[in-house]
């Protein structure tokens, strides 16, 4: 199987830099269909709240889809979820929240996963402490209870952790592929940020599940990563946030536009 890999597209910034206007067309000049690919993973931070399901319903090879932290932003995080669901399944697309799917014989699990906290040099505690402080998440995420915290978000990454746990330790002959938009391993955290204080909100240390995995695809870190963990082999190519959204004011401009990764490829397939 040929799989396109796509993550943090983050299309509602690319809208607003162009002024509005459909995110579609901006779409169509960042990403298309690579010949012979089998399916499209989105690997999360595509777009806000339920539009990135209109963007790709009418994709020509199945798309699978994991919902990333930005989706939720100036939303409600339990509402936006089942919406998302409801949306994707009426557009035939498939959104992966704690969920299986098994397409032509291989075995997809996925899941947002958020983190748990843990990182070298800072108790979790106070890898915590420092989310509430500086990640937007909990600025901009609504729950049914008031902003979201980085318990609440833990809470849904230990939930995570147990179900996908479960499933990888469940037979299964063919090939397993695990999406999440947080990294899954220390090796997803570039060298420029080694040591900064926000690395517990993106990356967790899930060596024993990369054991039970054939290729684990993430996102939410702004790099392109390819590596192995044992006979598991972990992606991401994501776009990043766009560096000059002035210069950029219609779909006819994205030639100039500059993303904050570098590395990211349009083209890229994963043979699995």
């Amino acid at each position: 199987m040929k799989i396109q890999l796509a993550s943090d597209l983050h299309l509602e910034i690319l809208v607003k830099a162009s002024g509005g206007n459909d995110s579609l067309l901006l779409q169509q000049t960042i990403i298309h269909p690579v010949p012979n690919a089998d399916v499209l993973v989105l690997a999360g931070d595509i777009h806000r709240g339920i539009q990135a399901v209109n963007v790709f319903r009418d994709w020509p090879v199945p798309v699978i889809y994991v919902a990333g932290n930005h989706e939720f932003y100036a939303r409600k995080w339990e509402e936006t979820r089942l919406k998302l669901r409801q949306a994707c399944e009426e557009a035939g697309i498939h959104f992966l929240d704690d969920d299986e799917l098994v397409l032509d014989g291989v075995r997809f699990l996925g899941s947002t996963l958020w983190t748990d906290f843990r990182q070298r040099g800072l108790t979790q505690e106070q890898s915590m402490r420092e989310g509430s402080q500086h990640m937007t998440d909990y600025y901009r995420i609504e729950t049914d209870t008031g902003l979201l915290t980085p318990q609440q978000t833990l809470d849904a990454h230990l939930s995570s952790r147990r179900w996908l746990e479960a499933e990888l330790n469940k037979p299964f002959e063919g090939k397993t592929v695990v999406i999440t938009h947080h990294a899954p391993h220390p090796l997803s955290v570039h060298r420029r940020f080694v040591g900064d204080s926000l690395n517990g909100c993106f990356v967790s240390d899930l060596t024993p599940l990369l054991f039970q995995a054939d290729l684990w695809l993430h996102g939410h870190c702004h790099d392109n990563f390819d590596y192995k963990v044992g006979r598991c082999r972990v992606v991401s190519n994501p776009t990043g946030y766009i560096q000059n959204g002035p210069q950029v004011q219609s779909p006819q401009d994205m030639g100039q536009a500059v993303f904050e990764n570098t590395g990211w490829d349009p083209n890229l397939v994963i043979t699995i």
